[in-house]
């Protein structure tokens, strides 16, 4: 009887880790998307925008440096502060790729530990997942948004310590003021 439930269990595993390396997991959502709109406890009024020169635009919080990058980088600025000591980290990518490229990249090397943690959902006209993930300084929320604009597919994703898990919000706004170029 033990050795039946001992294979039962074991053939339920096998089919499980199956799915989640052979039927792309990415695409159930797990959690609740809505949090992706959440501007709980985010100050709009200390945010200033950020125009770039690919054209895009975007509000960022006014103490966050900013870090921009030659025209040939696919990165394109960088957002960052140290809060507490602890990093965060916002930066915009400008790709050619399509959003399910882009999406199948973020996910191919994410433990089964980070997928159990993914949440996907559709905000301000921008797919948008999020995971945790394990770091050398405890762990961190990473969410990323894809943009599809006309020219380009941007991405904009934040690195954010589990210990500051409220600026996920600013995040949130973050990406509800991006802006793709004017035609």
């Amino acid at each position: 009887m033990k050795r039946t439930v001992l294979i039962a269990l074991v053939a339920i595993a096998a089919i499980v880790l199956a799915y989640f390396f052979f039927l792309n997991p990415g695409a159930i959502q797990f959690g609740n998307p809505a949090q992706f709109t959440d501007f709980t406890g985010v100050d709009q009024n200390i945010f200033l925008t950020y125009r770039d020169a690919a054209g895009f635009q975007i509000a960022y919080p006014q103490f966050y440096e900013i870090e921009t990058f030659p025209a040939e980088s696919p990165v394109k600025v960088r957002f960052s502060a140290s809060l507490a000591g602890v990093p965060e980290v916002m930066q915009i990518g400008v790709l050619n790729d399509s959003v399910e490229s882009l999406r199948s990249a973020a996910l191919l090397n994410l433990t089964l530990e980070e997928r159990s943690t993914l949440v996907e959902g559709q905000a301000f006209g921008a797919r948008i997942m999020r995971y945790q993930m394990k770091s050398n300084v405890g762990g961190l929320f990473v969410q990323t948004a894809i943009f599809t604009c006309p020219s380009f597919n941007a991405a904009l994703t934040a690195l954010i310590p589990a210990s500051a898990k409220d600026d996920l919000n600013a995040a949130n706004y973050m990406a509800s003021t991006f802006k793709c170029p004017a035609k």
